[in-house]
């Protein structure tokens, strides 16, 4: 009840937090958007910013590390087994030809 005209921003806060009133995000009365713009420092935008490519580019990060490990391993593997099957002679010729 009462007037939405001049609201406290932390009272609206509050109360689109609790989800009173249906459609929380609207104006009761004439139904437009609420539009709430929170004041932060520079430094706090830039962590936002940061916070948010981190999210969007860990799964790749993920991926990659993930390829990468297999690689090598896959890259050890085959040595281990090429060292195995040709002896140590092999092994040698095998350092040689590695740039």
């Amino acid at each position: 009840t009462g007037s939405t005209e001049s609201v406290h921003q932390s009272c609206l806060k509050r109360w689109i937090a609790e989800g009173r009133g249906g459609d929380v995000t609207r104006c009761p009365q004439c139904n437009a958007s609420y539009n709430i713009q929170e004041n932060v420092g520079v430094i706090v935008s830039i962590g936002n910013r940061i916070e948010s490519f981190v999210n969007r580019a860990a799964p790749f990060l993920a991926i990659s590390f993930a390829t990468g490990f297999v690689w090598a391993g896959l890259g050890m593997y085959g040595a281990a087994v090429f060292v195995h099957v040709c002896g140590r002679d092999g092994s040698i010729l095998l350092q040689r030809s590695s740039p």
